[in-house]
């Protein structure tokens, strides 16, 4: 049988690149997005079943989603400016989201692209 000395070195180098990821320490988890998303997806648990039998399904699925997707990905744009740029500081990135939260959740469908909002509402 012919060896092929290709794929053994193909496997010594990813060999050696596994060796050297494990030697590397992780970088540490900002648990604030944990504890963001847990915050959230417990509030909409709540609040679904109420919503659903007052607004019906539809609208209640609507309003869940906003709040489920809008909260967490404001706190995520946020975080991510702050690591590329600096602003806005410890301080002032609080506010700051809490009026991004407000933002996404009056505007609502205003910020849902037109085929989506399309196709949502056949």
């Amino acid at each position: 049988m012919r060896a092929r000395p290709g794929l053994a070195a193909a496997l010594v180098a990813a060999g050696g690149l596994s060796a050297q990821a494990a030697s590397r320490e992780t970088p540490a988890i900002d648990h604030t997005y944990i504890v963001v998303g847990g915050v959230v997806l417990v509030f909409a648990a709540i609040s679904f079943w109420r919503a659903s039998n007052r607004f019906g399904l539809k609208r209640a699925l609507e309003k869940v989603f906003r709040v489920v997707l809008g909260i967490p990905l404001t706190w995520m744009v946020l975080a991510g400016v702050r690591e590329l740029t600096g602003f806005p500081s410890n301080g002032l990135i609080f506010p700051l989201w809490g009026l991004a939260v407000i933002i996404v959740l009056m505007a609502g469908g205003a910020l849902v692209p037109g085929p989506i909002r399309r196709l949502w509402a056949s």
